[in-house]
């Protein structure tokens, strides 16, 4: 059935649009996170990476990257932790929050992909899946962050 993934997406969709309208220090915290996360993971993924993370959906994907992307992420963001308004406990939750949101948005349009038999979305930018490929992890880390507001303080 077509209403689960149809739920899903628009649920996303409304996490996401929510979020363009927070703090501007959120927006840019999150950008930070997710492009932070995305590069480090890919970067130490081409250079250390053996180990496929999920093989059926992204082969390219590997568990080493995956580290190295969250080590990089979370060592960068205690380093500069003062440019960001929230406690360090928050901080780190969040950063975590953020990193599983963009890897979950990362492998959803991969397995979308996969499914309709596509390596990539567009030829638009060489080298990559296409231009919703700079996209994916923010939307989904996006959306988790504006759930993560709705918490509080």
């Amino acid at each position: 059935s077509k209403f689960w993934p149809t739920l899903v997406f628009i649920l996303i969709m409304a996490g996401f649009w929510r979020f363009l309208y927070m703090e501007k220090a959120d927006l840019l915290f999150t950008y930070f996170v997710v492009v932070l996360f995305d590069g480090a993971s890919q970067i130490t993924g081409q250079l250390k990476g053996r180990r496929a993370l999920v093989p059926k959906i992204s082969p390219a994907k590997t568990v080493e990257g995956l580290v190295g992307g969250t080590l990089v992420t979370l060592a960068t963001v205690l380093l500069v932790h003062n440019a960001f308004s929230y406690d360090p406990v928050r901080l780190v939750l969040l950063t975590f929050l953020l990193m599983t949101g963009a890897l979950a948005g990362d492998l959803m349009a991969s397995a979308v992909k996969r499914k309709k038999g596509l390596h990539r979305f567009s030829n638009v930018l060489p080298g990559h899946g296409g231009v919703l490929d700079r996209y994916d992890s923010l939307v989904m880390a996006a959306s988790m962050m504006y759930l993560f507001s709705l918490m509080g303080n």
